[in-house]
Order: structure tokens, then C-alpha cells, then sequence
């Protein structure tokens, strides 16, 4: 259900971007690629520039500047991956 939530989020990001398709083609070409190196994401700027403004978006959502139900959810999911990060240092021993 999380990744369902980051979905429809990212969704809404992506409809009040001004430059949706550089986007949308950038994520395409992400995906394309097998395994996604960091260097990629890290040596392009536009995408970098891009998940910059959408942590802005997520911070914005989580203060309830995208309406109740939104920052609802949202901490709902952040709760969800700290559960799981905790779930997976302790499997881990870490």
C-alpha cells in the first residue's frame, strides 16, 4: 500500500510540474537502464533538480499544505518505512 501511496503522490507531482514530459522521458530512461547506477541520478542535473523539488513536495504534503487526507497518508507511509528500515537493521543485526 505504501508504494501505491508514493505512486499516486508522485503522480500529483508530476501534473503540477511545468516540464512534465523532460520528466516523464527522464524516468523512462531511468527505468530503461538495468541496474540504475547512483552516479547516473547523481551526473544528471535536471533529474537531480527534479527529485530536489519533489523532497519540497513531499515536505509541503507532510505539512498539510496538499489538504488533510494528504499529510494523513503521508505519515502514513513515512511510518511504514521507518518500521521497515527498523524491521531490516534488526534482521541484519545492524
Amino acid at each position: 500500500m505504501p508504494t501505491a501511496i508514493h505512486g499516486l503522490h508522485m503522480e500529483k507531482f508530476i501534473d503540477e510540474l511545468t516540464k512534465k514530459d523532460m520528466i516523464l522521458a527522464e524516468l523512462e530512461q531511468i527505468a530503461e537502464r538495468e541496474p540504475v547506477s547512483l552516479d547516473f541520478i547523481e551526473n544528471n542535473v535536471d533529474l537531480s533538480k527534479s527529485l530536489e523539488k519533489y523532497e519540497v513536495f513531499v515536505d509541503q504534503t507532510l505539512k498539510g499544505e496538499r489538504g488533510k487526507t494528504a499529510q494523513y497518508w503521508m505519515q502514513y507511509v513515512k511510518i511504514i518505512d521507518l518500521a521497515m528500515v527498523l524491521q531490516r537493521s534488526i534482521k541484519n543485526n545492524d
